[in-house]
């Protein structure tokens, strides 16, 4: 590739966070981060009302 076909920094890096959130990795298969799981559920509310 000549230099005039490549994007400036600046465009690489909105093109490579907008495929799938912050993702610096050239690897596709690997899935978008998962929000952790860790957390328990809130109890459940009362059936009071």
């Amino acid at each position: 590739m000549t230099p005039e076909e490549h994007p400036t920094l600046e465009e690489w890096i909105e093109a490579t966070q907008s495929c799938c959130g912050i993702d610096h990795d050239d690897d596709d298969d690997t899935p978008p981060p998962q929000p952790p799981e860790d957390r328990e559920p809130p109890p459940p509310a009362p059936d009071e009302a």
